[in-house]
């Protein structure tokens, strides 16, 4: 008989896990395909299933008001999973949306599963109380940003964040999308984008934005960008020496 050779995970941190801890968990993850728009937890909502991207990502985003406003506070994609609250408390409620920005491959787990094995799976507890603290200092930082700097720097920082946690150039998403995320009218993303495009670091079309000139878009961003990137390397650096 032929031995099946066990799935391998794109997922930053399911693919750091020793085989003993992901013995645990893996008969319990359903692979699944999310798609764009489809909300994964809204806010008031208990926290009943945790998602680890292995492709595409999800922003996290904060209701700015009793209209509905929102504002994104956080990218979630094959860096992490959605629902890390859990790791701090098994009853935890969701405060903010999350969304899928960008269609992909998901491993969708009951949070009930998680909670239960996290005493048996150190590891796991430390790789998601790390990613917790880089979202952290995610939010931080943009709402920083959001105060400080110019509509251009900061639509550059999101696309560097984005382009992250896809695989190749191309992101897939419409311009009133990313006005939502930047919590702006469409009409000041679009000379944003157009300034980028106009600068040759990015092209635009229906439906898509190609990144062009990663060097020269992380030029046009602000120091955001770069501060939460070097934070997080730090994060991990620290990690991997203990």
């Amino acid at each position: 008989m032929q031995s099946v050779a066990p799935p391998t995970y794109a997922n930053r941190i399911l693919a750091a896990l020793p085989p003993s801890e992901l013995a645990l968990f893996r008969p319990h993850l359903t692979r699944t395909r999310v798609v764009i728009n489809q909300t994964l937890h809204e806010p008031g909502e208990r926290l009943d299933q945790v998602f680890f991207f292995d492709s595409g990502f999800a922003s996290v985003v904060a209701i700015a008001d009793d209209a509905g406003t929102t504002v994104e506070v956080g990218l979630i994609g094959w860096d992490g999973m959605v629902g890390m609250s859990l790791v701090l408390n098994p009853a935890s409620i969701a405060f903010n949306r999350t969304m899928v920005q960008m269609s992909g491959i998901v491993h969708r787990m009951p949070a009930a599963v998680l909670t239960r094995s996290l005493d048996q799976a150190p590891v796991l507890r430390s790789l998601l109380l790390d990613m917790l603290e880089i979202m952290y200092a995610q939010a931080s930082q943009t709402a920083a940003c959001n105060s400080r700097h110019t509509l251009a720097q900061r639509c550059a920082r999101w696309l560097l964040l984005a382009h992250d946690r896809v695989n190749g150039d191309e992101l897939y998403l419409t311009q009133e999308f990313l006005s939502v995320m930047l919590a702006v009218r469409r009409a000041g993303v679009t000379m944003a984008v157009q300034a980028l495009h106009a600068a040759g670091l990015v092209q635009s079309g229906r439906g898509r934005i190609i990144v062009q000139d990663r060097a020269g878009l992380e030029a046009a961003s602000c120091r955001c960008y770069a501060r939460v990137c070097d934070f997080s390397d730090a994060v991990h650096v620290s990690r991997s020496a203990t």
